[in-house]
């Protein structure tokens, strides 16, 4: 799958809000071109507070993640947060 398949195939699922990280978004420019999912019933997520569930990430951060190495054509990375229950419960115990 390409990058925006991946995209298509999530944001099918329903009730995701695909956003972008542009400068017209007013994102940083460091995220620019990567792609975040965020989970919003009802389009209840709208404010401050929702992490996206899904992020699709199109090149290496420099300073935070370059071990990933994806700063090459056609090289992407997805981020998927599967929550506590199938990670083996709360990680604090």
């Amino acid at each position: 799958m390409n990058e925006e398949e991946v995209i298509a195939l999530v944001a099918a699922l329903g009730s995701v809000r695909v956003d972008r990280a542009s400068k017209e978004s007013g994102a940083p420019q460091v995220a620019w071109g990567d792609t975040f999912l965020t989970y919003e019933p009802h389009g209840r997520a709208g404010g401050r507070g929702f992490q996206p569930f899904v992020t699709v990430v199109t090149k290496d951060y420099p300073g935070f993640d370059t071990v990933s190495d994806l700063d090459r054509e056609g090289v992407f990375r997805v981020n998927v947060a599967v929550g506590r229950a199938l990670l083996g419960g709360d990680r604090n115990t």
